[in-house]
């Protein structure tokens, strides 16, 4: 895949999650024809989005995942940014330690 074609497919994905919608990976595979749903919502999650997957019933009791568009919490953007700034991902303890005045 082109890089065109990579920025337009990640640009469909995330103005249909914009929407409002969730959508399984069947759904965006259907809808845009994307081969590898997980490497586009990796890539979508790496620019910063708060991208989730939830578990959810249908009404016949099958259990389905979904795609939604979330918001993050402050202690994720605290992570993120200290990750950003030290250039790795530190112990639990260590992050907690230095975030423990920031409540998800």
């Amino acid at each position: 895949m082109g890089y065109s074609n990579w920025v337009n497919m990640n640009t469909r994905i995330l103005k249909a999650l914009q929407s409002g919608q969730n959508f399984t990976a069947n759904q965006l595979r259907a809808r845009f024809g994307i081969r590898r749903v997980s490497d586009r919502i990796s890539e979508l999650r790496a620019a910063g989005y708060a991208i989730y997957l939830n578990e959810k019933t249908t009404s016949w009791g099958n259990k389905i995942k979904t795609y939604r568009l979330g918001t993050p919490t402050r202690k994720m953007l605290a992570e993120a940014q200290f990750v950003r700034k030290n250039g790795y991902a530190p112990y639990a303890s260590e992050l907690s330690e230095r975030l423990n005045y920031v409540r998800g």
